[in-house]
């Protein structure tokens, strides 16, 4: 009877197993090899690269931003231009017993280097230095936007255009309160030119495109958004209100337009702020409604004629104590102190003073612009031409009142700073409201002298402790208050006792005036808290 046994097979067949196996291990232990070597091998040499493909093609629906920035780029790119200029430095040292000039106003003793230094070190009596920046056309007849800075002191202007063509261009005019030059080129044909847009419509976070050359690097595109409206840079110049920018900007890159996205000039890139020298996202450009009125003056004339507004303006800020008893709503504006002519003079025949400005008015507005601090006003009347009528919007009492200014030329800046001054008198009697941190004495004949006053009513300030609220309100020694809330202060006494009848947390505004390095008395408005 044959019997089944399971898993037990034939003589012959176990060697054939046994052979498969071997045969399957050799090719095992084979391929391992190879795939080890192959890993090895991958250590020491990547492999080529390769284009993708297969990926969706970013499109205006799925990516508009992306596209805009090309659409920006193709359409205002033909207007920007390479500026290079050309600069001629002498060099001081010269004569056969020449000097060594530490500074143009030091000099070595004469006869301490006895011979040319020129030939010593084989240095020319004159070198050429060589700029680079960048400007953009807004004419089709070839005016060119660009910074002060990048062409002045130059004698020759080369701009080189997108299309390669070169230009030597001539200058038009040059502000240098402002940054801005006009220069322009010559040719047969008709210039590409930028749009300019408005930049007053521009809000934090809105993508903007700078164009230009930075280190000489033509065409170059960049993109970000405004960073800020509005900064005020007083290290800078006395008329400014910069756009701030996080869209890289470097050297080079100076006279090269900011743009938006609808392809319009809102800006001109003028510097960064760098520890570096190069972009840390913190450029800044001059805004369009800044520039417009003074490329039209340069084109045109050029120079500039800044407009003048025929006011004094109080210095501190408006406070909300001050906009509460002046009644401005909203709680900013800048305070009338004085009406002036054009010497800046006190006088009633000033251009506000016609339009039927007064004092204690409280500009909120200029052409359709709201006004903040001075510098507001300032930029806005000094980038308008005088003899243009500027609209005026200012708080008086409480009621908004509009007026039309026709302004007249600035002919002198007027600089104001403190004098101090010491008292030729001790005082008798001093009111000390010592919560405030302020001692007063009455105005004497010898300190009206002093001080240059009309006459001895008001106070004058003996000392302002470090620290106190008077400090913070800005009082210093020598300044003589004159006005507590609109009330007149004729002493010391009276002074004190204005300050004690106000309530407890209520505000106080006082009125002084402080002499100026000129000798004339400026009256100034500031406030603070009563504990």
């Amino acid at each position: 009877m044959q019997k089944d046994f399971h898993g037990i097979q034939p003589r012959g067949s176990r060697w054939t197993t046994i052979l498969i196996l071997v045969f399957v291990l050799g090719v095992g232990i084979t391929i391992g090899t190879l795939i080890s070597t192959g890993v090895d091998a991958q250590k020491n040499a990547a492999e080529p690269l390769k284009f993708s493909s297969g990926a969706k093609e970013l499109t205006a629906e799925s990516s508009p931003v992306v596209k805009g920035f090309s659409d920006v780029a193709k359409a205002v790119g033909p207007a920007v231009v390479n500026i290079n200029t050309e600069s001629v430095i002498h060099n001081r040292v010269r004569g056969p017993r020449s000097q060594k000039r530490s500074t143009p106003d030091q000099e070595e003793p004469e006869g301490m280097f006895p011979f040319d230094l020129r030939r010593f070190f084989d240095m020319p009596e004159q070198q050429t230095v060589h700029s680079l920046g960048s400007g953009f056309i807004v004419d089709s007849s070839g005016f060119i936007l660009t910074n002060y800075h990048v062409i002045n002191g130059a004698s020759k202007i080369k701009v080189n255009l997108s299309n390669g063509d070169e230009y030597t261009a001539k200058v038009i005019g040059k502000d240098e309160l402002t940054d801005v030059a006009v220069i322009k080129i010559e040719g047969k044909e008709p210039f590409p030119f930028a749009r300019v847009g408005d930049s007053s419509s521009l809000r934090t976070g809105d993508w903007v495109v700078a164009i230009g050359s930075p280190f000489g690097l033509q065409q170059t595109v960049t993109a970000g958004i405004i960073s800020a409206t509005g900064r005020v840079m007083q290290e800078v110049g006395a008329f400014n209100d910069y756009l701030q920018t996080d869209a890289s900007i470097n050297r080079g890159n100076s006279g090269g337009p900011l743009v938006n996205m609808a392809s319009e000039v809102v800006g001109i890139n003028t510097f960064i702020q760098s520890t570096s020298g190069s972009s840390a996202g913190v450029g800044f450009a001059i805004p369009s409604v800044a520039f417009r009125d003074i490329y039209n003056q340069l084109a045109t004339s050029g120079a500039v004629h800044r407009g003048f507004l025929g006011v004094s303006m109080n210095v501190p800020p408006l406070t909300p104590e001050m906009a509460k008893h002046f009644g401005v709503r909203g709680g900013k504006g800048v305070l009338i102190t004085q009406l002036i002519n054009e010497k800046g003079e006190p006088a009633n025949d000033g251009p506000a003073a016609r339009a039927g400005m007064k004092v204690e008015d409280v500009i909120v507005e200029i052409n359709g612009r709201k006004v903040e601090s001075q510098q507001d006003v300032r930029t806005i009347i000094a980038t308008t031409a005088p003899g243009k009528t500027v609209t005026v919007k200012a708080y008086r009492k409480g009621e908004l009142i509009t007026f039309n200014v026709a302004l007249v030329e600035r002919t002198l800046e007027k600089i104001s700073a403190e004098r101090g001054v010491t008292l030729d008198e001790q005082p008798e009697e001093t009111a000390k409201p010592q919560e405030i941190g302020l001692t007063v004495d009455d105005v004497s004949q010898a300190v009206a002298r002093q001080l240059r006053l009309d006459s001895t009513q008001g106070v004058v300030v003996v000392e302002v402790k470090p620290g106190s609220l008077a400090e913070e309100a800005g009082l210093t020694a020598n300044d003589v208050i004159v006005e507590l809330n609109s009330k007149p202060v004729t002493g010391a006494q009276s002074f004190g006792q204005l300050f004690r009848g106000l309530p407890s947390g209520s505000g106080a505004v006082i009125k002084f005036l402080r002499t100026s390095q000129d000798g004339r008395s400026n009256p100034i408005y500031t406030s603070m808290v009563k504990p």
